[in-house]
């Protein structure tokens, strides 16, 4: 019989997802649409800092088999390199590779056949993550909503979890907001403005949706994110959460005049910025709308280990933590 493992965590990075049931941080690879070449000019000097990710199982007294991993690792973005420059894998460990899912989560995955009683496995894989801040662009007021958009960026005008931009309180918000407005830019800039200005920060820990958010006007920081990308996708302008280190922010899509599309951030919680990020960090996911292998939908794409228990649960530790150079 199949059934998850229990699971503890080493070492963990604070970072802030209170929308969800357990601590998960999940890592993405890239997903269609990034700066265009003539904006690379944006990002600036970046920091580097040395991850390891993966697991570390602790068999119980009847040991496991048929176990296997997957594990979301970091991957690039216009905004960040990343290399693999380590490995620390138990020899019992098989099949290990990467692959992509559907929605662009890069991940790490396994198979352990057999782990006998009271033995133990590794799989911890060691990166290297460079992550630039970014500036904002030299003529934001030229930017456009774009008019069509290929299957990667379209879902990003989709409903989420915890993210309905179909109310209609939020559909007049946007109306009011965007009138007399001149170009895509100053008319998203105001919805960042408005949430700014009249959303108050509350220290819940659970995220309580947009539209209870709009209602309330309160929210945490992330509720304020959430809004955010609810009043683009009203919009039609594509827009999506980043989860990086300590943080969480949104991005949106423009395009030029020459239809090349890139994102640009907007952070409305915490130290707001709008079409600039100061203080980078390592970006571990990009999306909030993820289906799972097993079919589920999440915000996250978790750490996921699962086998034959024979009737013992192992000890499961989830690693992810900055070690030094």
């Amino acid at each position: 019989m199949f059934k998850s493992l229990q699971v503890k965590l080493l070492i963990v990075v604070s970072f802030s997802l209170l929308c969800v049931e357990s601590l998960l941080i999940p890592c993405s690879a890239q997903l269609g649409g990034g700066m265009v070449a003539e904006d690379l000019t944006r990002l600036g000097k970046p920091i580097t800092q040395r991850w390891q990710i993966g697991v570390l199982i602790q068999a119980g007294e009847r040991g496991a088999s048929s176990v296997n991993l997957l594990i979301p690792v970091p991957a690039d973005w216009d905004e960040q390199s990343v290399a693999l420059v380590g490995e620390d894998v138990s020899d019992s460990v098989r099949n290990l590779k990467y692959v992509t899912l559907d929605d662009g989560v890069r991940c790490l995955t396994a198979s352990i056949p057999r782990i006998g009683g009271g033995g133990a496995v590794k799989v911890l894989q060691t990166f290297d993550v460079q992550v630039y801040p970014i500036k904002k662009p030299s003529e934001p007021e030229k930017l456009m909503v774009p008019k069509k958009l290929d299957r990667q960026i379209k879902p990003f005008l989709n409903a989420s979890p915890l993210i309905d931009h179909r109310r209609s309180a939020i559909k007049k918000l946007v109306a009011e907001l965007v009138e007399n407005k001149p170009n895509a830019w100053s008319q998203i800039e105001a919805f960042h403005d408005w949430i700014v200005a009249n959303i108050a920060t509350t220290g819940d820990e659970e995220c309580i949706g947009t539209t209870a958010t709009l209602r309330n006007n309160a929210g945490n920081d992330e509720d304020k994110i959430n809004l955010f990308v609810a009043m683009c996708r009203s919009h039609k302008v594509p827009a999506r959460i980043v989860w990086a280190e300590q943080t969480e922010y949104a991005e949106f899509y423009l395009v030029d005049e020459n239809e090349r599309g890139a994102w640009y951030p907007s952070q409305p919680g915490a130290n707001p910025e709008f079409g600039q990020i100061s203080n980078p960090s390592v970006v571990q996911q990009k999306g909030d709308n993820f289906k799972l292998p097993n079919g589920e939908k999440r915000r996250f794409v978790p750490e996921l280990v699962n086998g034959d228990m024979r009737g013992s649960e192992p000890e499961i530790i989830f690693v992810r933590r900055i070690v030094p150079h």
